[in-house]
């Protein structure tokens, strides 16, 4: 609270990354909207649109978990530190763009949505540490052209201070006589 402004905090929102105890998987879009809009706990239950699958009829819905996880932010992306009786989908309520990658033990995570704008994880049974990263391949190929135009603007300096791939003064024009 401050003069003339007030800041309201929301007692019951999500945590960055959340394991639902209940998840539905897959189904039709108006089949889930409709699920979706009369949801009052999203962070007990999770609408999961599985990576490839057809998005079809009723979503299966299943328990998930239990487990635990907690998430640090780390450069352009998050360190999840998970603790799973079984496995189990981990929702991360931050938007779900392509980009995105997921890896355990160096072995990469397939993401899928989570409530038709987040991104879901499916997490080993166990104790792990899932590395969620931020690496669309613009940034990848951006890179890239970046290295190779310091590289060649590297390579055309020292030609010239070196004398590397021609003459260094100019040629003598030559006037006929008449």
């Amino acid at each position: 609270r401050a003069k003339g402004s007030f800041l309201w905090r929301n007692p019951k929102a999500l945590e960055r990354a959340f394991v639902p105890n209940r998840v539905r998987l897959g189904g039709a879009w108006p089949v889930v909207r409709a699920e979706m809009e009369a949801e009052t706990d999203f962070g007990g239950r999770a609408w999961i649109a599985l990576p490839d699958a057809p998005e079809e009829g009723l979503p299966e819905g299943r328990a998930n978990g239990p487990g635990r996880v907690s998430i640090t932010k780390k450069g352009l992306g998050y360190v999840l530190t998970t603790a799973m009786k079984r496995p189990g989908w981990v929702v991360v309520s931050v938007a779900h763009f392509k980009g995105w990658r997921a890896t355990v033990r160096g072995e990469e995570l397939p993401i899928a949505y989570a409530n038709r704008a987040f991104i879901a994880l499916r997490a080993p049974a166990g104790e792990s540490t899932i590395r969620l990263k931020y690496r669309p391949r613009s940034f990848v190929v951006g890179r890239v052209v970046t290295l190779a135009a310091v590289l060649g603007l590297v390579g055309v300096a020292l030609g010239r201070r070196y004398g590397w791939g021609g003459s260094r003064t100019a040629p003598l024009l030559l006037r006929p006589t008449l």
